[in-house]
Order: structure tokens, then sequence, then C-alpha cells
């Protein structure tokens, strides 16, 4: 009975074996994790002395120095592309494009001074209402004319209303009613009734209706 019983207890217990080897299995798996750190730690350094890889090692020295040589080429390539004329390789990539190019010219990538700025809404709806019923030519014409009283760029809302009305009809050649709409917009954005940055946030159909 008592045989019995102690058998019975020495079944629950783990068996000394299993224990031994699950310790040496954790003891293995620290080992190989603590060699790998070690390992890289020694790649960090440069290696030991006279180990492939250490200080002596002339392959140690050379791919650093074979890497920077490659980023400075890369780096020598980019900048000799940036430097190539875009309308160059618009010519080789589309033989359209090329003769294009070749009749009418290439467009300058400068930007024009005379031209509303990107998000100048007073100075687009100047250019509209003088160009308006008019041909490209003579829109055109008459819009140099009036920026070549403001040195040549569009004229803000005060400088339009500073200007004696009557230069702008002779001097320029606008029309007596587009002198009046060019002051009435200059007097609304002025007073902010006319807010032109909101127009941005709302459909057509609100915006025409708030001009």
């Amino acid at each position: 009975m008592g045989l019995r019983a102690g058998e019975e207890r020495d079944q629950g217990r783990p068996d000394v074996r299993d224990v031994a080897g699950a310790r040496l299995g954790v003891r293995r798996h620290h080992d190989v994790r603590r060699q790998d750190q070690a390992d890289r730690d020694r790649v960090r350094r440069g290696g030991d002395r006279g180990r492939a890889g250490g200080p002596h090692d002339p392959a140690r020295h050379e791919a650093p120095a074979r890497l920077l040589d490659e980023h400075r080429r890369a780096r020598r390539r980019r900048g000799a592309a940036l430097r190539l004329d875009p309308f160059d390789h618009l010519r080789e990539a589309d033989p359209i494009l090329a003769r294009l190019l070749d009749e009418v010219g290439a467009p300058s990538l400068e930007r024009d001074p005379s031209r509303p700025a990107a998000h100048d809404h007073y100075g687009a709806l100047v250019r509209a209402i003088v160009g308006q019923q008019l041909s490209v030519t003579a829109a055109r014409a008459i819009y140099g004319r009036l920026i070549a009283l403001f040195e040549g760029r569009p004229p803000t809302p005060q400088e339009l209303l500073d200007q004696n009305p009557e230069q702008l009809r002779s001097a320029v050649g606008l029309s007596r009613a587009k002198v009046v709409f060019l002051r009435s917009l200059a007097e609304h954005v002025l007073s902010g009734e006319l807010e032109l940055e909101r127009l941005e946030q709302l459909p057509d159909d609100e915006i025409v209706a708030e001009l």
C-alpha cells in the first residue's frame, strides 16, 4: 500500500531527466543568443585582430570605401540629370513634342510677373475684366498697357483706386464701363465685402452669384 502510494506520488512528479533537459535547453538558447550578440558586437567593433574583418584585414576598409565611391558617383549623376534641359528630354521622348518645340519654341520656365500669381484671385479678376468681350490680341495689348503703369505687374486694389480713372481710359484704352467695374471690384475687396479667399471653398454657382 505504501509502495503503491509512493509510486503514485512519483508519477505526479516531473522526471529528473526532463527537468535537466529543459534547463539545458534554456541554457543552450541563452548561450546562442549571447553568442549572437557577441558576434554582432565584434562586427561593429571591426572584428578581432587577425580575423576576417579585423583591423588588419584590407577587405574591412575596402568595402566602406567602395560604397562611399558609389554614393559619390550616384550624387554626381543625379546632379548632372538635374542640370539637363527638360525640353531636350521631351524632344527625345516624343517626336510630336519635338516638332512642336522646334516650330513654336520652348516656353520659359520663369514666372511671368505680368500674370497673376497662383491664388491671386484679385489679379485674375482684373485680367478677366480687362479682356472681356475682346479678342485675345486686343486683350493682351490693353492688359500690357495697364500693368505698364504699375511696373509690369498687376495693380493692387489700392493702387488701382489711386489711379486717375481718365488715365485708365486714355493711356490704357479701357472702356468707361470696365473702369467702373475695376474700381468697384477694388472697393469691395478693400472694404471686406468681397472675401476672395473664401471663394475657393464655394461651388461654381455660388461663386458666380457672389461676384
